[in-house]
């Protein structure tokens, strides 16, 4: 695992992108999968599988996310330094 946290843009209603999801996602998953936890690791898979169609598709959705949202509360500090501002936002 490389341990590089991803960087993010929320939308002007706090919403997370698409791509922003994605790179989350397989932050999580390389991190479960490191820490030994497979089932949480497959979930993040999933999940970034569906982020991925997305992006591919140039869907540019805004997602809203309660699994999302609430690990990254959990993990709170940890992440203060990933969030970009929405008009820095490129291809976030």
């Amino acid at each position: 695992m490389n341990g590089k946290i991803p960087k993010f843009s929320r939308t002007p209603d706090g919403s997370l992108t698409s791509r922003g999801c994605l790179a989350i996602c397989n932050y999580w998953a390389e991190e479960d999968e490191w820490e030994g936890r497979t089932t949480d690791a497959d979930y993040w898979r999933t999940e970034a599988t569906h982020y991925q169609w997305e992006v591919d598709n140039h869907l540019h959705a805004w997602v809203s996310s309660p699994k999302i949202e609430n690990r990254l509360a959990a993990e709170g500090v940890r992440w203060a330094n990933s969030e970009l501002p929405w008009p820095e936002q490129d291809n976030f």
